[in-house]
């Protein structure tokens, strides 16, 4: 079973208002979740700016010569629209190529072996376009020897944090 070193994880590939970014991991993939919620208030340029966005950039995966896109969908609810994108990596595509990385986080490292992950993610949140939060959960039945997340149940393999504009700027999670 793979270790995981949870020590500083990180976000998200696109934004919103709010944003629920889920990273599953098990022992032979990790399953990459993001849910964007546009509300029903929100000025119609910014939201036509963020359906454009979408619609032509959305890789998952940076490098290679396949480079795979997020399974998205769309769906309303009494608040507004909720944005899902959804990616499985594996070995072919490794997590260490997400684009969420890359492009949201002024430095990360990812390492993978065949006992471990290992996260590494601080500095400026590069993708803040207009979110009132991210809020960030790491699951897994795998051992987390180390972590610092700010809200967690060991037992059930579950951790969470959050970004928002007190910590954006200068994220150590």
């Amino acid at each position: 079973m793979k270790k995981i070193v949870l020590l500083f994880m990180f976000t998200i590939l696109l934004t919103g208002c709010s944003c629920d970014y889920e990273l599953n991991i098990s022992a032979d993939k990790v399953v990459e979740t993001v849910d964007i919620s546009l509300p029903y208030p929100m000025d119609s340029d910014d939201r036509s700016k963020f359906l454009e966005y979408t619609k032509v950039d959305n890789l998952a995966v940076v490098g290679g010569l396949d480079n795979p896109y997020y399974d998205m969908s769309a769906r309303a609810d009494n608040y507004g629209d909720v944005y899902n994108f959804n990616y499985s990596y594996d070995k072919e595509h490794p997590i260490k190529n997400a684009r969420t990385m890359q492009s949201c986080f002024e430095k990360y490292k990812v390492e993978e072996t065949s006992s471990y992950y290992m996260f590494v993610f601080r500095g400026e949140f590069k993708c803040k376009y207009k979110f009132d939060d991210v809020n960030i959960t790491v699951k897994t039945n795998n051992e987390v020897p180390k972590h610092n997340s700010t809200d967690y149940d060991e037992k059930e393999g579950v951790y969470r944090w959050k970004i928002d504009s007190s910590n954006a700027s200068d994220v150590d999670i």
